[in-house]
């Protein structure tokens, strides 16, 4: 009798102490941290300026206007190169560590080529030697172009990036046809001094000159060049607009190797409006008389409107809103703001200049 009690009581004991370990204390209701993730749509946002800026200057020198713009120097620095080879069909805009109009730091050269590419577009034509002509094709390489310290190369120097005219027919009514392209490339941005803070981007643009139909913008001739920006004030300026087209997306890595994807819908394109730069006035530069000095403005030319969609690694998908504070219903601001819309938040930003 003795032994069948001490085997009871043991048994209790075993089953009072798998009773007290498989009891967990109940954990206290802990709130998801937010996603507030936003310097990655910072980068990708500020790279893709840095794709349609290097269009503009194609822009610019496609149409044989090498001088006259906000990439030249800002008096009193090194001055810029630009260099038509007829012979061989190639534009060139170079730096030397030059402080440019729109406040950049630009360093190295941009070369365009418009030799007869029919295997790149089927529409080109051995006559078209200007970027507002149809048929034209411009192949766009590097000689260490840097961007305030970043240098931007070809991710693969065998494969360049183009410019291509996407005019369907010379027939067109400039009156009433708009002057489109698409810009195409895989490019890599190396940051100055940290690499795991490079970019990678790659993808389609298609450029809209929105206000082409505007004589005072595009002849209707079609042979004068486009009027990008004029230093007389009293007349209107380019507006361009920038979006992709359906089935196509731009990816690429920003800051760890972190993957991206961003679209742009046609409905809300991204803006640049050429009349617009938010730094009126950026400094002073002396001249040779005593006491008077010029007023310099900083023709920086942000995206002022427009909505990407974005995603990066396996966040949640978020919305980027350039200019217009989160609202399409706003017209678009002339500054450098916009917000992030994650899982119906905003949260405000600055665009990198």
């Amino acid at each position: 009798m003795k032994m069948k009690k001490v085997n009871l009581g043991f048994a209790l004991l075993t089953v009072a102490a798998v009773f007290v370990l498989g009891c967990k204390k109940p954990t206290a209701n802990v709130e998801p941290v937010a996603d507030t993730e936003t310097q990655s749509a910072i980068d990708a946002a500020w790279a893709t300026y840095v794709i349609s800026d290097i269009d503009q200057v194609c822009g610019f020198i496609g149409e044989n206007n090498f001088l006259s713009h906000f990439y030249v120097n800002v008096p009193g620095t090194q001055t810029v190169t630009g260099i038509r080879d007829i012979d061989n069909k190639n534009l060139v805009m170079g730096w030397n560590k030059t402080m440019c109009v729109d406040g950049r730091l630009r360093d190295g050269s941009i070369f365009m080529g418009y030799k007869l590419d029919s295997i790149s577009n089927p529409n080109t034509n051995l006559n078209s030697v200007y970027y507002r002509e149809y048929g034209f094709v411009g192949r766009i390489t590097f000689s260490e172009y840097k961007i305030d310290g970043w240098r931007v190369t070809l991710f693969d120097p065998a494969a360049p990036a183009y410019v291509y005219n996407k005019i369907t027919t010379p027939q067109y009514d400039p009156s009433k046809v708009k002057l489109t392209w698409s810009i195409e490339g895989k490019f890599l941005l190396e940051h100055p001094s940290d690499p795991s803070r490079n970019i990678v981007w790659s993808g389609k643009l298609f450029k809209t000159l929105t206000n082409s139909t505007d004589p005072k913008i595009f002849a209707v001739t079609k042979q004068s060049a486009i009027n990008w920006a004029s230093p007389d004030p009293k007349l209107p300026r380019a507006i361009v607009s920038y979006h992709t087209v359906k089935g196509n997306v731009i990816t690429g890595m920003t800051n760890g190797n972190v993957p991206f994807s961003m679209t742009i819908d046609e409905k809300t394109p991204l803006i640049r409006d050429f009349k617009c730069f938010p730094d009126q006035i950026a400094g002073v530069v002396p001249t040779n008389t005593p006491g008077v000095v010029t007023v310099m403005s900083e023709e920086h030319h942000p995206f002022i409107s427009g909505i990407a969609s974005f995603t990066t690694g396996t966040s949640y998908p978020r919305q980027v809103y350039f200019g217009n504070e989160g609202n399409p219903d706003i017209p678009g601001q002339c500054d450098i703001t916009g917000t992030v819309l994650i899982k119906g938040n905003s949260y405000p930003i600055n665009f990198r200049k």
